[in-house]
């Protein structure tokens, strides 16, 4: 009977999605049912013959992406962080557990207009004037972004020319790194537990697999298990 954070979704669909599309999907932030607290999931479907009937959910927590932004090489007092579909924030280089579930600042969602890429002077989530780059991503329809305050980018830099092209060309660097350590995280375990539903689904033995992310691995023990 208690109410859901107004920044978090309920937990969607996953299963009729996957069927509906027939393919991955990644889910937004929202709130599990079992688990009761913002997570996300990834689902794939399990193919019998030409046809997916059914779905392997697989949920994670938020501080997975705080891994992948941490292992990015952000230099000191420069930030990143990833939101989801819904502009709310999922992961966070500092602070992540205090700005989970958060929406985007309003002057930063007016400034990506809808643009896949960009830099953009704006105010950041602590109400700091910062200088900020974003990319989105196709695999999961995320946005990924690092940003500086301006103080911290000019401390090395003298003129505004250079501070603004320099500075914008090495933040938007930053959150391309960020999109691929997210696609190195994501793409190769779900492709292989897509293999793996496919192989349940026809009734052949599904081999247990090692990938970047723990918890594709546990679930594909799960299912080496199951088609025994």
């Amino acid at each position: 009977g208690t109410a859901l954070p107004l920044t978090a979704a309920t937990e969607p669909p996953l299963p009729q999605i996957v069927r509906q599309t027939e393919q991955p999907y990644i889910s937004d932030l929202f709130v599990g049912t079992v688990a009761k607290r913002q997570i996300f999931a990834v689902a794939v479907p399990v193919r019998i013959g030409e046809e997916a009937p059914s779905a392997l959910v697989m949920s994670l927590e938020p501080e997975r992406l705080v891994e992948v932004l941490n292992e990015g090489g952000i230099p000191d007092g420069w930030l990143a962080a990833i939101s989801d579909r819904n502009n709310i924030n999922m992961a966070r280089s500092r602070f992540a557990a205090r700005f989970v579930g958060q929406r985007v600042p309003s002057e930063s969602l007016r400034q990506y207009a809808g643009r896949p890429e960009g830099v953009i002077t704006t105010t950041d989530f602590e109400g700091q004037h910062s200088l900020h780059a974003f990319h989105f991503s196709r695999l999961s329809g995320w946005r990924m972004a690092a940003w500086a305050p301006l103080p911290v980018v000019e401390a090395p830099l003298r003129q505004a020319w250079t501070l603004f092209l320099t500075s914008g060309a090495v933040l938007l660097s930053l959150s391309l790194l960020g999109a691929l350590g997210l696609g190195r995280l994501m793409a190769a375990p779900i492709a292989e537990l897509r293999r793996a539903g496919t192989a349940l689904g026809q009734g052949q033995p599904v081999e247990p697999f090692s990938s970047t992310l723990r918890e594709a691995d546990e679930l594909s023990l799960v299912l080496a298990r199951a088609s025994e």
